[in-house]
């Protein structure tokens, strides 16, 4: 676990970041949540991020939020508000066994993974919550809900698996 926390630690600064509208700008909030409450441990660690992207292709990607067993769980951004927003959600979970370190011999690191994709159109002055729920075995769920009515918005789509390429998000 300490070992692919330190990996995620020095990628987080090569990866590119989601510039958030600025506050005079007509805009909707989303808070990303921690979707996950199993994959930390001895041998486990979990990642979670959430990114914005241009379109299905997952065009020019931008994290907008991470999570990992050593983060607040939940972020906020502003989104320009009355334009669509592409979402992408990804979970990988990691679980080592066979030994004490990836060096020994026999010992493995499992990876699972699941991506899902929202689009939707963010109203004025909305806010909005986002959660990827996932577990280890590769089951995962995108949600988005209207914070005021609790409910998803009205042109929601959600794509699992990501459509996009496998190496459209770094």
């Amino acid at each position: 676990s300490f070992l692919i926390a330190s990996a995620v630690g020095l990628i987080a600064g090569c990866v590119p970041t989601y510039r958030e509208v600025a506050n005079s700008t007509p805009s909707s909030t989303l808070t990303f949540e921690k979707g996950y409450t199993v994959g930390t441990g001895l041998g486990r660690s979990a990642l979670q991020e959430y990114w914005i992207v241009e379109d299905e292709a997952c065009q020019n990607p931008q994290r907008a939020a991470w999570f990992t067993w050593a983060n607040d769980p939940a972020e906020t951004r502003r989104v320009l508000a009355d334009r669509q927003v592409h979402i992408v959600a990804r979970t990988k979970f990691y679980e080592g066994s066979g030994g004490t370190s990836s060096s020994q011999p026999g010992a493995t690191v499992n990876i699972s993974e699941c991506r899902s994709l929202a689009q939707f159109t963010p109203e004025l002055g909305r806010a909005y919550s986002v959660v990827h729920k996932a577990t280890p075995r590769g089951s995962c769920d995108l949600v988005i809900l209207n914070a005021g009515t609790n409910s998803p918005p009205r042109d929601l789509r959600v794509s699992d698996p990501a459509p996009c390429a496998e190496d459209a998000i770094p």
